[in-house]
C-alpha cells in the first residue's frame, strides 16, 4: 500500500484534472450547489490514514471551502492496495453523490452515505420538487 504522501502525488493530477484544487491533504470543487471535498486524514497511531470525502451543500451554509467533518453528506472510503482502484473509487463516489440532482436521485439507496438531518430534509423537499414538476410536465 501506498503511503500517505505517495497517495497524495499520486491522486493530485487526478482530482485536479476534473476540477479539484488542493489545499494540503484536502480537495475542494466548488458549484453553484454545493462543494465536493476529499481529504486523506493521517491517522493518530501511526502511519495509517483515512480517505474521507463529503458534499457540502450551499443551500444550508455558507462555508466557500468547508472541511470534510462539516459537509453534509460523508463517508470514509476503503482504501486498497491498489492506487488506481482507490483513484477511480473516489471519483465514483463524487459520481453519485457529486451535486443535488445526484444526492436526490439517489437519497434513498442503501448505500447512502452519512448524512446530516437538515440535508436529509433539504434533499427530501427537493425530491418532492422534482416530482411535482414532472407531474406538472407531463399534464
Amino acid at each position: 500500500m501506498m503511503t500517505k504522501e505517495e497517495l497524495v502525488v499520486y491522486l493530485s493530477p487526478i482530482l485536479k484534472s476534473v476540477g479539484f484544487k488542493k489545499s494540503r491533504t484536502t480537495w475542494h470543487r466548488s458549484s453553484p450547489e454545493g462543494v465536493c471535498v476529499f481529504n486523506i486524514q493521517s491517522s493518530q497511531y501511526g502511519s495509517e490514514y483515512y480517505l474521507n470525502v463529503g458534499f457540502y451543500i450551499n443551500a444550508l451554509g455558507n462555508i466557500e471551502k468547508p472541511p470534510e467533518y462539516k459537509c453534509h453528506i460523508r463517508e470514509r472510503l476503503d482504501i486498497t492496495s491498489d492506487a488506481e482502484k482507490t483513484g477511480q473509487n473516489i471519483l465514483n463516489w463524487f459520481n453519485d453523490f457529486g451535486s443535488i440532482n445526484k444526492l436526490r436521485n439517489n437519497a434513498f439507496s442503501e448505500t447512502f452515505p452519512l448524512i446530516t438531518k437538515a440535508a436529509r430534509e433539504f434533499l427530501e423537499k427537493e425530491y418532492l420538487l422534482s416530482l411535482k414538476t414532472n407531474l406538472i410536465q407531463i399534464k
